[in-house]
């Protein structure tokens, strides 16, 4: 009903997420510091989102 009212689709951003939650929003992997190791773990979950559907 909103893509039809607004002619446009609606944006989310969730911490979390549920089974087919790709087709509908965008999943934030959290409160990531400016270090080495947060940005290698922000790869790997960038890497598996993308397999499972969820844009990043």
């Amino acid at each position: 009903a909103v893509e039809f009212a607004a002619r446009a689709r609606s944006l989310v951003i969730s911490r979390s997420t549920y089974p087919s939650s790709g087709r509908f929003t965008g999943h934030w992997l959290g409160d990531n510091k400016s270090n080495w190791d947060d940005l290698h773990r922000s790869i790997i979950g960038m890497l598996e989102f993308n397999i499972f559907g969820i844009p990043y």
